[in-house]
């Protein structure tokens, strides 16, 4: 390894201790009451490190939200040859409920929406990695859907705000099972006309 990289192994070592360190640090404290110096402390390196790589707490928090979202990365965009629309969909809806057992995501970005009135910018560039990240990876799959012919072609912006709404309005139900091995069954029987969600998001990219 030359030198150059062992000063980059190093960096990087020191950046995701610092991450990990304040990551515990905003689940127990919350954002507002969360100190720096005590991230530094526990990431075992001086203030004037920690700074060296995040010039804010502000700019430290959205790095722990998107490394941790990030980490739990759905799948919305890997539609295998022969995938089907309905096998998209029932997919999406294993790959959301991956995602919702990942407690400490969810807890960071509700933290980031209880900041919206201290931090809006805060609130706001979180939102928009991790939310709206999540809502272009699913059009991006929706629009692949729509060249191979799978569904119909239509605004696939809305497309996808829609989809994502129909599987968070059930997700509910979904989340009583420990396992994402009975989410495909149940998917079928849960949705209006006894199509299940799959039917359900199906029926909206036919009828677009």
């Amino acid at each position: 390894m030359t030198i150059g990289a062992d000063r980059q192994a190093t960096g990087d070592a020191k950046r995701d201790g610092i991450i990990r360190a304040a990551s515990v640090l905003f689940l127990r404290d919350g954002f507002s009451k969360a100190v720096m110096a005590d991230v530094a402390r526990d990431a075992d390196v001086s203030t004037a490190t920690l700074y060296k790589y995040f010039e804010s707490k502000e700019a430290l928090f959205e790095a722990v939200v998107i490394h941790s979202a990030s980490a739990v990365q759905d799948d919305f965009g890997a539609i295998a040859p022969g995938t089907t629309a309905r096998d998209f969909f029932i997919q999406a809806l294993v790959s959301a409920h991956e995602v919702h057992q990942q407690a400490h995501v969810t807890a960071l970005l509700r933290i980031a929406i209880a900041e919206v009135n201290a931090a809006p910018e805060l609130a706001r560039k979180v939102f928009d990695t991790v939310v709206g990240g999540r809502y272009k990876r699913f059009q991006a799959a929706l629009d692949e859907m729509v060249q191979r012919g799978l569904l119909k072609p239509h605004d696939t912006a809305f497309g996808a705000r829609i989809g994502m709404g129909m599987i968070g309005q059930n997700m509910g139900q979904f989340m009583q099972y420990q396992t994402a091995q009975a989410i495909p069954k149940l998917a079928e029987g849960v949705g209006q006309g006894g199509g299940g969600v799959a039917g359900d998001a199906m029926g909206l990219g036919a009828g677009l």
